[in-house]
């Protein structure tokens, strides 16, 4: 039998695109759009619907609650701050049929205890434990903030994708340093499902237009090993159409993350990889490929997800 690689079919939605932080290297925030109109939400769970996806990616620039207009907007709009806005598009969600996974940047444990209860998983990357990398980043994506929200979710027993960021001109050494530091993490609460090791590559929006070092084969190599003797049983995740050399990488990892369709709205103009694309190319490296939900292994039981978010799972089979 062929060793399987896994990935979830999934499709983002942008709660806001608001953010107040200019990091260097994002193009995914915007200044004024507000939260995402009802009818552009529910329009984006009928496109997930007819695409047979199983994950609904909820994403949000930093610190939402921070920015005014939004803060009045939620209020207009019933909600007394944003975590109760994320619950509730969580619900919709799940009432839906489909599996929430948030990307909310980082949050307590007192906002992770609310939302525990309507989402399967989460995401928060940590990026490089050195904030001299990369210095013009939002103060909650600075090293501490992103560890302290690593920890949080740890503590909430929150089934947790995290990971870092290269090709921003940082040292090989912090990536590894990097590694090291989820490697804590999972040890103290072992909530971690996978860990990326993600490629920066410029995008339209960015202010960052040129990309730092990225990793030679050799160095991808040594960060995979160094992530499984940090990291043991957590899945390596890499996402192939930001990634050059996905394909080499292959028989190296374990899984190619939320694949959607259509452009990355976090990473425009840079396209997903369509299924067929992908089991082709595991085919050619003499590997499956398989779906997964967007919470998996030993943290689909009892005390990972909510009673509520089991009978999700269970109705998807």
């Amino acid at each position: 039998m062929p060793r399987t690689l896994t990935y979830s079919p999934s499709l983002a939605v942008p709660l806001t695109t608001d953010c107040p932080w200019h990091c260097g290297y994002c193009g995914f925030r915007t200044d004024q759009k507000g939260l995402i109109p009802d009818a552009s939400f529910h329009h984006l769970l009928d496109r997930a619907q007819a695409e047979d996806a199983s994950e609904i990616v909820l994403l949000s620039g930093e610190a939402p609650d921070t920015v005014p207009h939004l803060k009045s907007e939620l209020r207009r709009r019933g909600f007394p701050d944003f975590v109760a806005y994320a619950r509730w598009a969580c619900e919709r969600v799940i009432e839906r049929g489909f599996l929430p996974h948030a990307h909310l940047g980082a949050l307590s444990r007192a906002q992770l205890d609310r939302l525990k209860g309507v989402t399967a998983s989460m995401s928060l990357m940590l990026e490089n434990v050195d904030d001299t990398s990369n210095a013009s980043v939002a103060p909650e994506k600075k090293a501490a903030s992103r560890l302290a929200g690593i920890d949080a979710a740890g503590a909430a027993r929150m089934p947790l994708v995290s990971g870092i960021l290269v090709g921003l001109g940082e040292t090989p050494d912090s990536r590894l340093r990097s590694l090291d530091a989820l490697g804590v993490s999972h040890a103290r609460h072992g909530h971690l499902m996978a860990v990326a090791i993600n490629t920066f590559v410029p995008n339209a929006r960015s202010p960052m237009h040129d990309a730092g070092h990225s990793p030679t084969m050799d160095e991808y190599a040594e960060l995979i090993a160094h992530a499984r003797a940090a990291l043991p049983g957590v899945a390596i995740q890499i996402a192939p159409h930001l990634t050059a050399a996905w394909q080499e990488l292959l028989p190296s990892i374990d899984d190619l993350g939320s694949v959607g369709t259509g452009e990355d709205i976090a990473n425009a103009p840079h396209r997903w990889l369509g299924a067929g694309a992908l089991a082709d190319a595991c085919a050619g490296q003499g590997l499956a490929l398989a779906k997964r939900l967007p919470v998996w292994g030993k943290h689909d039981a009892a005390g990972w997800v909510s009673d509520r978010i089991r009978r999700a799972i269970e109705e998807r089979g």
